[in-house]
């Protein structure tokens, strides 16, 4: 029994789910990547994804998935704005959106070709809401006057 556990732990080593990035070409030939999630694992869309140094700003897909692949080069003297690829060095990753709690800066080191981030946890902001009393009183000369007895089909 313990042989065939050892076979087996030796037969997985290595094994691991085969990551979505894997075999990924950017465009700019290099990206920082990831995936935007809730706490129960649901993709977060529309999460807003920067950098300090700053690059583009990305918002995650459908499914919280995210690459930004350019850095952007000021106009200056003449010359029109443009892109580069992204250059190794220091940078923090910021990711936002709104009714979710802020997310601590990321602080990566990028070496360049693609560096995926582990999965980014955003955390739902309380709502509190407070309906006691919200129901118009009879007397509200703002309702129409069959608002307070609803006509049922």
């Amino acid at each position: 029994m313990r042989k065939a556990l050892l076979l087996l732990g030796v037969a997985c080593f290595g094994c691991a789910v085969p990551s979505v990035w894997r075999g990924f070409k950017p465009e700019s030939g290099t990206a920082i990547v990831g995936r935007v999630i809730d706490p129960s694992g649901q993709p977060v869309q529309g999460a807003q994804v920067s950098t300090r140094p700053e690059t583009d700003t990305e918002f995650s897909d459908d499914r919280g998935y995210f690459a930004i692949q350019w850095r952007r080069i000021p106009a200056g003297q003449g010359r029109p704005s443009s892109t580069q690829a992204i250059p190794p060095g220091e940078y923090e990753v910021i990711v936002d959106k709104p009714l979710f709690k802020p997310h601590a800066p990321i602080h990566i080191r990028f070496g360049g070709k693609v560096l995926a981030l582990q999965d980014v946890v955003l955390v739902p902001e309380p709502i509190d809401l407070d309906i006691r009393g919200f129901r118009p009183a009879k007397s509200d000369p703002t309702l129409p006057g069959d608002a307070s007895a609803p006509k049922r089909e």
